[in-house]
C-alpha cells in the first residue's frame, strides 16, 4: 500500500470513531430516524421525534437506547429504578410484558367444568404467576363452590398459570389479568375446563352395570381392558375372538396379573359382576384351555396383591356391588360386609327394595341439597356392607331388608375409604344401570371426579 493511501485510510478511520463517540456519547442528536430537524430543534431518538432545544437541558431526565455507562441527572436510573427500553424490565420493575402505567391489580372469576362443559363442584384451583411490581413469584388457591364458581381477587397484572383439580384429573392453562379489570372464565367461549385424555383410565367390564356410558357423556376417554366375559343374546357377532365365547375374554386375568400394567393407569373402575367369582374358580381361560393347552400362571392371590399394591402406590378403584371380593379380599380395612356364609357371596344377601338413605356426608349433603335421598335396589342379591373400615367416609346409609325376613341397620351404601398409600377406593352397593335416578348419575358422575 502506497504511503498516500495509507494517510487517506488513516484519516477516514479516525473521523468515523470520532463522529462514533460524539454519537454514543450524547443523549441527543440532530437528524436520524426521524430525519432533519428544523432551525432550533433537536432530534430526540427516546421521544423519536423532533423537540425544542430549550425542552432539553443535557442531561436528559431519562435513559434512551444508547445510554453510556452514566446515570442521569439524579445519580441513579430513572424513577422506578429500571431502564426504559433499552431491553431491560420495565418501568414497573417486574414482569417484563407489563408497562408501568399497565402495572396492578385485577380480578377472575371463573366457573370451573367438567370435559363436557358441565359444572364442576369442589374443584382445587391453583393460580400461579409473578407480580409486575416486585418481580416475586406467587401463588393463590381456592374452591370452587356447588355451581362450579370461584374468584380470585387482587390478582397482579400479566399472564399466570390457572390449574384446575378434582381428584386425578388435573388442567392448567395460561390466563391474562388486566389492572383495574375482571378477567371472565364464567361465560362459555371462556371458562377453562378438565381435559377428558389428561387422565389415563382403565373399565374392568361386569354385566350388570355400564360405567363407560357414564364417562362417555363426560366426554372422559378410558380404555376397556377386560371384562366379565359372560354372553347374553345381544353379544353374539361382537366376538372380539372365539376365545370370548369358551369361559370368557382372559384379558382381564392378564390385565390384573400385570402390576406394571396396571399402574400405568390412574384409576380403575370395576364394574358389578361375577370376574372375581370366574378368577377364583379358575374360570377364565381362552380357547387353548378348552382342549387342555395353554393356561395363564395368574391367580386369585396375584390379583389380589396386585389390587393392594395398585391402591398402595396412590391410585384410585371405583367397585360398585357384585365386584365386592376387590375390597373385600383386597382392601378389607376399608369396609366390613355383612356375611350370611362364608365366601364372596356371603354378603349378596340384599333384597329387591326401594330405599330412602339418609345423606350422611356432608360433602353429598351439598352436593344434592338434601338430607335424604331414594335408591332402587330393582333386584335382590345385591352385596350388603354392615361397616365403614378405618379411614372410610360413609355417604348413604339406609335399614336395608336382608335375606327374606331380615334387616340390618343403618347399612353403608356408599363409601370413600383413603389408603396409607394415598389412593383412593369407593365402593357403592348401587351401580349404573337400572337404578339410575337423577340422584344417582349426579353422584356417580361427581365422585367420578374424586378418584
Amino acid at each position: 500500500m502506497t504511503s498516500l493511501r495509507r494517510s487517506v485510510l488513516s484519516t477516514t478511520i479516525a473521523l468515523f470513531a470520532i463522529a462514533v463517540f460524539a454519537g454514543c456519547g450524547d443523549d441527543v442528536a440532530t437528524g436520524g430516524a426521524g430525519g432533519d430537524c428544523p432551525d432550533g430543534q433537536t432530534y430526540h431518538p427516546v421521544e423519536e421525534e423532533c423537540v425544542d432545544d430549550s425542552e432539553l437541558d443535557g442531561n436528559d431526565a431519562t435513559n434512551n437506547d444508547t445510554n453510556n455507562d452514566t446515570n442521569n441527572s439524579s445519580g441513579t436510573n430513572n424513577s422506578t429504578g429500571t431502564n426504559n427500553s433499552t431491553g431491560t424490565n420495565n418501568s414497573s420493575g417486574g414482569n417484563n410484558s407489563v408497562p408501568a402505567d399497565e402495572c396492578g391489580p385485577g380480578d377472575i372469576e371463573g366457573q370451573a367444568c367438567r370435559p363436557d362443559g358441565a359444572i364442576l363442584t369442589g374443584a382445587q384451583l391453583t393460580l400461579e404467576g409473578e407480580d409486575c411490581e416486585t418481580g416475586e413469584t406467587f401463588t393463590k388457591t381456592t374452591e370452587s363452590d356447588q355451581d362450579g364458581y370461584y374468584e380470585f381477587n387482587d390478582v397482579s397484572a400479566g399472564t399466570h398459570d390457572l390449574t384446575i383439580e378434582s381428584g386425578s384429573f388435573e388442567s392448567t392453562q395460561p390466563v391474562v389479568v388486566t389492572k383495574d379489570n375482571t378477567t371472565d372464565l364464567v361465560s362459555d367461549a371462556s371458562k377453562i375446563c378438565l381435559e377428558g385424555a389428561s387422565t389415563p383410565i382403565a373399565v374392568l367390564e361386569g354385566n350388570y352395570d355400564d360405567v363407560g356410558s357414564l364417562l362417555d357423556g363426560m366426554e372422559i376417554d378410558y380404555d376397556t381392558v377386560g371384562g366379565d366375559g359372560g354372553i347374553s343374546f345381544d353379544d353374539f357377532g361382537d366376538f372380539d375372538d372365539f376365545d370370548d365365547f369358551f369361559g370368557g375374554d382372559d384379558d382381564a386375568l392378564e390385565f390384573l396379573g400385570d402390576i406394571d400394567e396396571m399402574l400405568q393407569y390412574d384409576i380403575l373402575f370395576i364394574e358389578c359382576g361375577t370376574l372375581w367369582d370366574q378368577i377364583a374358580d379358575g374360570g377364565m381361560g381362552d380357547f387353548d384351555d378348552f382342549f387342555g393347552g395353554g393356561g395363564s400362571d395368574v391367580d386369585i392371590d396375584d390379583v389380589k396383591d396386585n389390587i393392594e399394591a395398585f391402591v398402595e402406590a396412590g391410585r384410585s378403584l371405583y367397585v360398585s356391588d357384585l365386584a365386592q371380593p376387590f375390597v373385600q379380599k383386597a382392601i378389607p380395612e376399608a369396609v366390613q360386609f355383612y356375611q350370611d356364609s362364608d365366601g364372596v357371596s356371603g354378603p349378596r344377601v340384599g333384597a329387591s327394595q326401594e330405599v330412602t338413605a339418609d345423606v350422611v356426608s356432608t360433602e353429598m349433603e351439598n352436593l344434592l341439597g338434601a338430607t335424604t335421598t331414594e335408591i332402587d335396589y330393582n333386584l335382590g342379591g345385591w352385596a350388603v356392607a354392615e361397616a365403614p373400615g378405618t379411614d372410610s367416609t360413609v355417604h348413604f346409609q339406609s335399614d336395608v331388608e336382608i335375606g327374606e325376613d331380615d334387616t340390618l341397620d343403618d347399612s353403608p351404601l356408599m363409601i370413600t375409604h383413603e389408603t396409607s398409600g394415598g389412593g383412593a377406593v369407593i365402593y357403592t352397593s348401587f351401580h349404573n344401570s337400572e337404578q339410575l335416578t337423577g340422584d344417582m348419575e349426579e353422584i356417580l358422575e361427581y365422585m367420578i371426579f374424586q378418584l
